[in-house]
């Protein structure tokens, strides 16, 4: 699995059997490195927009779409996520930060 934007989030969530890498842009890859991981996890500081691995390199993908959005265009990232996955991966994009529904005012 590779997990794009990394940070901190989900560290420690992962089952111990996981392995992949953890790519991030900035300092939090040293952050995460901080975190306790599964042994089968590398760290690897990438950005989005040429993730240095394979075409079909993994399984599955996933980030936090609420954190990772927040620093990168929204233009095509679902193709680069799925450029590195495999013909019936799987591409995940979570959101851990609850948002309110805005209501129309009256």
């Amino acid at each position: 699995m590779l997990e794009i934007g990394a940070g901190t989030v989900y560290a420690g969530i992962l089952p111990n059997r996981a392995s992949g890498v953890a790519s991030e842009l900035s300092c939090m890859l040293e952050i995460a490195r901080t975190k306790i991981w599964p042994e089968g996890i590398n760290f690897v500081h990438a950005m989005l927009k040429s993730l240095p691995f394979a075409d079909n390199a993994f399984d599955a993908t996933f980030c936090d779409t609420g954190l990772l959005f927040h620093s990168v265009s929204r233009r095509k990232p679902l193709q680069r996520f799925g450029r590195v996955v495999k013909p019936g991966g799987t591409v995940a994009l979570l959101e851990h930060v609850r948002r309110p529904i805005s209501s129309p005012t009256v």
